[in-house]
């Protein structure tokens, strides 16, 4: 069986490594193509029509969402196959269906208590209070009414996979451990009357009001609407917000509304745009029911921290739910001091063990709380024009994702009407965006335009997530045992520049690592990443530096602390510095604390693509930033949440050269062969690959047949720990089977 899987799958190999062409020898630096044109459409649908219609000047070559399965079908056809290329992914991402557990009866709002660390009011979870225990009863029925099976079925058309917890699945399994949570009880499949019984059991009992929707063809269909055992008298409706510019929430939505008012309970289900959804949900959180997405970090500790930590709630006021500071990215209000001891140490320990056993001990008691019912993750196609070279399948982001093949990506032909030549990327966003900017931002759209402009210290190698490229760092190091506290060291390469022509310097790194943390929660959307950064050196504060270094101090000696500063998108401190004064945010230089709040909601006021704060003609929005392209305008004019395009310049001074990231790209693809990591690809490498085929970590540990081996297992850098055939396919055995490359020592790039 081995032998054969491993025969059939060489058949395929020739196909799959002609997708990274070799390319000629570029001196300059910055992308390749000239021009970078986005197309903003208000919906997948219409973005997903213009890409199969549109011809000449209006023709667009690549997407950023995700395919229905009645596209994938279409466009594997004769009629499309000599002009759209599809390409798989399995998405670092969740849907849920986020429940507000602030607020009754999906939660409870009172006692609240005061949480210094997010400077607002919430209430924790109380096992001890009958109102808590009741209101998690009612969450458990409503998670028995979340058809997930049938949603992959019916609505995903089975390009997606059946998620229970927080954390992605496929691409992130290795942090999960079902089996577990099943035997446990804790994974709550499908079951109308299960979810009968249990609102029975809490007191959700159906009173005398006849239920309009009582189907006597669903088991456990309520005759009657069901009652509230705190306040009397019917329940009222849960208020379900549900995104209508996404299909398949929509459609989720819709099922789970029926599924609701089947089972006795009253809904008013609101469809409507995004924009909508955030306010009402993340804003002032006036929602019971709410389908959420979220497209997270491979860094999967992080991103279960951001989202579901108290300590990123800040809705509220002293007395109730409504209101309060503004956004937050936890607005389902889930606060649990359990849940978040376990988040804490996924966070701020140094050790991956513990890091990956607390993970799993807190989708226990996400589990035990039900605070939201996860739903699915997409097992995703998106698509390209053909005729395009060095677009980079970003694993579990896509080809879409920035910054690979926005700077790799080639136009090679041949020039069709559908595939014009016209010395421009036509990138095509399905949703308007709302204001990008590299604090404020909350939306996936605003930051694709963020990451075309702006640059951090390092950034993910595409095809293994473990690793990192350094783009302004020539080089950095971490000491979790510096004094006084943990520290991250980056030296910046020479000679960087932004936009405007000013040098990039150590200064910019500090002000924009500094003034994120200023800006706070409710204000800096990337708080959670900077909130244990307690401040940066340069030169100035320490003549041990040299004039090239950043020293980063955290407050923890995180396994990810590199990655929390390294990360982070750098501005031209000059430009903020001098809106600051303009303005009146009360910044000043080397503040670590919370600006004012009154202030600091000034910043969210800030529109650079309106502002020229050097009065020299040109917005500051195309003076700032260092990455690999340059903001010109958007069209029509006004306001950018209106626009309908906007266009990009390539960035000659970009950090990194052509060549430098073509043969980055180049060796990165190559080297997911060597699996044993001797930097040779060779007959050992085939060897553990053969062995390891179709084995998981439920295997025995070791390098014999039929033994999981972690070496072979090349997703293992999103730590999925599944040696899957489709990813061998795809990955490890294209580059072993690079017989061209056998024996070569590759060693580690510059």
């Amino acid at each position: 069986m081995k032998y054969k899987s491993l025969v059939c799958i060489i058949a395929v190999v020739s196909m799959l490594a002609s997708t990274f062409m070799a390319m000629p020898v570029l001196a300059a630096n910055g992308p390749k193509m000239p021009d970078l044109l986005v197309h903003i459409y208000l919906s997948d649908v219409a973005e997903f029509e213009a890409f199969q219609s549109n011809t000449g000047a209006d023709a667009l070559d690549l997407l950023d969402w995700p395919l229905p399965k009645d596209k994938v079908d279409l466009w594997q056809t004769p009629a499309y196959a000599d002009i759209i290329e599809l390409r798989d992914y399995s998405d670092i991402g969740i849907y849920e269906v986020d429940i507000n557990s602030q607020r009754w009866p999906t939660g409870v709002s009172e006692p609240r208590e005061y949480d210094a660390a997010s400077d607002s009011y919430k209430h924790y979870y109380d096992a001890g209070n009958v109102w808590d225990v009741k209101a998690k009863e009612f969450r458990k029925g409503l998670a028995y009414l979340a058809d997930r099976e049938g949603w992959k079925n019916r609505i995903l058309k089975g390009y997606g996979s059946v998620q229970h917890t927080s954390i992605p699945v496929p691409a992130c399994a290795g942090y999960t451990d079902y089996a577990g949570l099943e035997a446990a009880g804790l994974l709550y499949h499908y079951n109308p009357t299960a979810a009968a019984a249990t609102f029975d059991a809490a007191g959700f009992t159906q009173g005398a009001t006849p239920n309009p929707y009582y189907d006597p063809a669903t088991p456990a269909s309520a005759q009657y609407l069901r009652t509230d055992p705190r306040y009397g008298g019917n329940l009222q409706p849960l208020v379900f917000y549900i995104r209508m510019d996404d299909v398949l929430r929509r459609d989720v939505g819709r099922e789970l509304t029926a599924q609701l008012r089947k089972a006795g309970l009253q809904v008013n289900a609101i469809e409507t745009d995004r924009t909508v959804c955030y306010n009402q949900c993340m804003v002032i959180y006036d929602f019971h029911l709410y389908t959420g997405g979220w497209s997270e970090s491979a860094d999967t500790p992080l991103s279960n921290w951001g989202l579901w930590h108290s300590s990123q709630y800040w809705g509220g006021t002293p007395t109730s739910y409504f209101g309060g500071v503004g956004w937050s990215s936890n607005y389902d209000g889930f606060c649990d001091h359990a849940h978040d001891a376990l988040l804490d140490i996924g966070k701020y320990s140094g050790d991956f063990a513990a890091i990956k056993q607390a993970t799993l001990d807190a989708q226990v008691r996400q589990q035990e709380l039900v605070n939201f019912i996860c739903a699915y993750s997409r097992l995703a196609v998106t698509a390209y024009k053909k005729g395009w070279n060095g677009f980079i399948d970003f694993r579990g982001f896509g080809p879409q994702t920035p910054p690979w093949t926005m700077l790799n990506g080639e136009w090679i032909g041949p020039d069709t009407p559908q595939n014009p030549n016209d010395n421009e990327i036509d990138w095509a966003l399905k949703s308007s965006l709302s204001g990008p900017n590299v604090f404020t931002s909350e939306w996936l759209w605003d930051a694709f335009i963020t990451a075309l402009m702006y640059e951090g210290m390092i950034t993910r190698n595409p095809y293994d997530l473990s690793k990192d490229y350094g783009t302004m760092a020539e080089s950095w190091s971490f000491n979790p045992t510096d004094t006084p506290y943990p520290s991250a060291t980056f030296t910046l390469r020479s000679g960087l520049t932004f936009h405007n022509g000013d040098p990039v310097t150590p200064d910019d790194v500090e002000f924009s690592i500094e003034f994120g943390k200023a800006c706070g929660p409710g204000v800096c959307w990337g708080y959670s990443t900077l909130e244990k950064v307690m401040y940066v050196h340069t030169d100035r504060e320490d003549g041990t530096l040299g004039p090239n270094d950043v020293k980063v101090y955290f407050g923890e000696p995180s396994y990810w602390a590199v990655h929390w500063a390294g990360y982070w998108q750098i501005v031209n401190k000059n430009i903020w510095m001098a809106v600051n004064a303009r303005d009146g945010w009360g910044y000043t230089q080397d503040m670590v604390d919370f600006m004012d709040f009154t202030n600091r909601l000034l910043v969210r006021n800030y529109n650079p693509w309106e502002s020229d704060v050097d009065t020299d003609g040109t917005s500051d929005f195309a003076e700032d930033g260092s990455g690999g392209w340059t903001y010109v305008s958007h069209a029509p004019a006004g306001p950018i949440s209106a626009a309908t395009s906007l266009s990009f310049d390539a960035f000659t001074g970009y950090c990194v050269s052509q060549t430098a990231v073509e043969d980055y790209l180049a060796w990165s693809y190559h080297m997911i062969g060597d699996v044993n990591g001797d930097w040779i690809i060779d007959a050992a490498d085939g060897q553990a690959i053969q062995r390891a085929l179709g084995t998981d970590t439920g295997f025995p540990w070791g390098t014999g047949w039929d033994e999981y081996n972690k070496l072979a297992d090349i997703n293992y850098g999103t730590w999925d720990m599944i040696g899957q055939t489709p990813d061998i396919i795809g990955d490890t055995l294209v580059n072993y089977l690079d017989l061209g490359k056998w024996g070569l020592n590759f060693g580690s790039p510059t």
